[in-house]
């Protein structure tokens, strides 16, 4: 379900729907793909049966396992068919797995390993352990079902912890199986194997390969040899499962297709679905289990975070009489360092995210509040406030997005700031707003204009750059007091994490661009912080404007040396400027031609440096360093 612009952007013919029923009682479909959050998957999935359409259910096909068997049963009495998404067992190294079962003899034990990171930040690890849990699981509990036909799969331990680790052992007969799911665990990694009487077969989900050692390999002659066959079947894998990867596209999923074909085709066929409904349930019936384990080691975490943070509020002295600062984006990477600058200098904060961090990622003393600034701005929320550090802006995602989280929400909070009489705006913008220059020109300063409205520099710069405009709207028309700060790249150098104009990883390897005595303008995150605690304490005196970065600008030799100091596992490789000036235009030649891109990224540009003149960020940081806080 979509309104008229998603439905849009899919397709001219595509009709809109926000309501469920209505789509199921006019279009009476007779399948129904369900691709929406898990927690509706159950009540959508049933609204659809009831209707007579047959469904396909992204994993997890329910929450617990009483909703698959309403479902499950449901189907039967009214004649469709159901399919889960678990499109890991169409991929080829399941595939693979089992053409070959019988060739290993009895299958003694399985291991199914899934380590991953967390891809969301509004994800707890808890949270991204549940939602990746069906795969590595319905892989286990196919094999041990293939292993113990007619058998139910029992939980015999789990072991689960609240940074999002999964040890859990199963068993279905006498074979025994391992589920291991790791947000801890490097690299990230997805395997099957399976150990049978005469042999063992290994699936690598990430790579695509598969590995066969068929044969009881108990002599002296195949302990020798089994690692050099081993080692040429994953070379052979590897290189197979690349090229795959690439004809096919590069899908994370690549048995997805498969599987949604096969289930279309057993519709029209009038054959059973390609998951089992025993698969399904039993599935389940281990998430259901280990997610509420996972569940309730995170609520003990939690349980003590509070107590530690209300102990640490308790110690803490009062706040500043007087009106409060209301932080946006107070749960990113800037907006944290500046709620724990603003409360340790006794300012009185309300923090503001998309959602209120668990206690352990909360700062004492500190109100935290959920929003989405995006959406509109409640007169609330300004409530007992005499100044907005407004750091909110979207890191990702597509043009509409950054209206959204970007431009939307700075004029809402401006908005809701000027209605509510607060005058003290300092908005957090970037240097990437300011019209590019080149290495014969003078460096960028506080003057340079503001590349408005130039969607080419990518949908981030654009609207940062159209939110800076609006700030300054607010400014020009007396209805707001406004102060613009626009940091470098931002990086912590006490937790170093390289800038992307140094360079990228890429495997074991580090390639930094540019001269290595080149200049690359940066600045501390503390720096940013300490800069706006001085903009609140002295407003009047502040600057309206900043380009901040660190006075003495660090070679890309330093910054690769600091990298290093934290990456001792690397290996450098500098890749000159000259070099990386004549093989961008090829690059993106390549990237018209071979990916058909209407968009190519210019190399050369990415990992250029521009100049700036640091002179009122030094005379900023040199007044701050000099001058005690002021405290009224």
């Amino acid at each position: 379900m979509v309104d008229a612009e998603g439905a849009g952007r899919l397709s001219p013919h595509a009709i809109a729907f926000t309501d469920a029923e209505r789509l199921l009682c006019e279009v009476k479909p007779d399948l129904v793909h369900i691709c929406t959050p898990p927690s509706s998957h159950g009540m959508l999935a049933r609204l659809a049966i009831e209707h007579g359409a047959s469904v396909y259910v992204e994993k997890p096909f329910a929450e617990t396992v009483a909703e698959a068997d309403e479902l499950l049963a449901l189907a039967t009495a009214r004649g469709v068919s159901v399919c889960a998404g678990h499109q890991c067992l169409f991929e080829e190294p399941a595939k693979r797995i089992r053409e070959h079962l019988a060739t290993i003899g009895r299958i003694v034990h399985i291991e199914s390993y899934f380590s991953f990171r967390k891809v969301r930040r509004n994800f707890s690890f808890v949270e991204q352990a549940i939602d990746i849990l069906p795969h590595p699981t319905y892989l286990l509990v196919e094999l041990l079902q293939l292993a113990a036909p007619g058998i139910a799969v029992a939980i015999d331990g789990v072991q689960t912890s609240a940074d999002g680790e999964v040890r859990a052992l199963l068993r279905a007969g006498d074979a025994t199986g391992v589920l291991v799911v790791s947000l801890q665990g490097r690299p990230v990694d997805h395997y099957l194997k399976v150990v049978g009487t005469s042999g063992c077969l290994m699936g690598d989900f990430v790579r695509g390969s598969f590995t066969i050692l068929d044969g009881p390999g108990a002599g002296f002659l195949p302990l020798i040899t089994i690692p050099f066959k081993q080692a040429k079947q994953m070379r052979r894998g590897a290189r197979r499962g690349l090229w795959n990867r690439l004809a096919g596209g590069g899908s994370s999923y690549p048995g997805l297709t498969t599987l949604v074909r096969t289930f279309h085709e057993s519709l029209l066929n009038g054959t059973p679905s390609p998951t089992d409904a025993a698969g399904i349930r039993s599935t389940i019936e281990v998430c259901e289990d280990i997610a509420d384990r996972l569940r309730g080691c995170e609520l003990s975490r939690r349980q003590v975070d509070q107590a530690a943070l209300d102990a640490s509020a308790a110690q803490l002295g009062s706040p500043r009489t007087g009106a409060g600062v209301l932080v946006t984006g107070a749960t990113g990477f800037l907006g944290k360092r500046v709620v724990n600058e603003l409360r340790s200098a006794g300012w009185r904060v309300r923090a503001v995210g998309r959602k209120v961090p668990d206690p352990g990622d909360r700062e004492p003393g500190v109100e935290y509040v959920a929003a989405d600034l995006g959406a509109g701005v409640a007169a609330a929320l300004l409530e007992g406030i005499g100044s907005v550090v407004h750091c909110a802006a979207s890191s990702d995602g597509g043009k509409g997005a950054h209206e959204r989280g970007t431009i939307a929400a700075t004029r809402n909070i401006a908005e809701a700031a000027a209605a509510a009489s607060i005058r003290r705006f300092v908005h957090i913008s970037s240097l990437a707003v300011l019209k590019s220059g080149s290495s014969h020109h003078a460096p960028l300063n506080e003057s340079t204009a503001v590349d408005k409205g130039n969607l080419n520099r990518g949908p981030y710069v654009w609207a940062k750059a159209e939110a800076e405009a609006i700030v300054q709207e607010f400014h020009e028309q007396g209805r707001l007091d406004v102060r613009i700060i626009r940091p470098g790249p931002i990086v912590d150098f006490a937790a170093f994490d390289p800038p992307g104009r140094l360079g990228r990883d890429l495997g074991s390897h580090f390639f930094a661009v540019g001269p290595k005595r080149g200049l690359l303008s940066i600045v501390d995150v503390g720096t940013v912080a300490r800069v706006i605690r001085a903009y609140l304490d002295r407003f009047e005196d502040a600057p309206s404007v900043v380009n901040l970065v660190e006075p003495d600008a660090p070679t890309r030799a330093d910054l690769l040396r600091r990298t290093l100091a934290v990456r001792p596992w690397l290996r450098p490789v500098w890749i000159p400027g000259w070099m990386m000036a004549i093989g961008s235009p090829v690059a993106t030649l390549a990237q018209r031609v071979l990916l058909k891109s209407t968009s190519p990224i210019d190399l050369a540009a990415a990992f250029a440096s521009e100049r700036y003149d640091p002179t009122t960020a030094r005379t900023l940081l040199t007044r701050i360093s000099q001058s005690p806080a002021h405290t009224d």
